[in-house]
């Protein structure tokens, strides 16, 4: 197939996912370049939750929008990126010999996309501990999706304690929106030695 006319199939809009396509698109305008996104919600910056949460962040909308308060959805990437964003669709099968990504669409049905060229970015899932129960005051707190549920449950005073698992970055940011805005008893557990942590401040 010549150069100028190649398609490609970026598997999520995470932050790598986006800008592997918008790289592509600005050296090759002529390819067709799609993301297939399973999520409608995406391009935000996951780094900024803990502090929606906490309230620092008034408007947890604030963290999709770009520094001239555009929102990052799949109209601005089509606008002004030139890449197409299938929000909603979820990949369910990939054949290889055929390059084809079957794909189930907001509807609940299956589509096929063709590629010619493709690239998987769906990014990290959060780790599960091993007999992890599936309980619903056992979450993860990792997508904008996972936002909601819990500032509901604080703001009706739901949550009095709160065991985090992980002294990371988002952990840490975590145990400061639950204690400080919230007033939740919060115990933070993490398996590294405190000098692992005290070395990223």
């Amino acid at each position: 197939m010549a150069d100028d006319q190649r398609s490609i199939l970026v598997v999520g809009a995470s932050a790598a996912g986006l800008r592997c396509a918008c790289r592509l698109t600005r050296l090759k305008p002529h390819w067709t370049v799609k993301v297939v996104e399973a999520r409608t919600v995406f391009s935000y910056a996951a780094c900024g939750l803990p502090y929606a949460l906490s309230g620092d962040v008034g408007e947890p909308e604030t963290l999709r929008r770009t520094d001239y308060g555009v929102t990052r959805d799949a109209e601005y990437f089509d606008r002004y990126k030139g890449v197409e964003v299938l929000a909603g669709y979820q990949a369910v099968k990939l054949d290889v010999e055929r390059r084809v990504l079957v794909v189930k669409n907001p509807h609940g049905s299956r589509e096929n996309l063709v590629w010619d060229d493709l690239v998987l970015a769906t990014g990290a899932s959060p780790l599960r501990l091993k007999g992890q129960p599936d309980h619903p005051d056992v979450v993860t707190f990792h997508t904008w999706e996972d936002l909601e549920p819990l500032k509901r449950r604080l703001a009706v005073g739901g949550l009095e304690r709160v065991a985090l698992v992980g002294g990371g970055l988002v952990g840490c940011e975590l145990a400061e929106a639950f204690r400080s805005m919230w007033g939740a008893e919060v115990v933070l557990i993490e398996a590294k030695h405190a000098r692992a942590i005290s070395d990223l401040v």
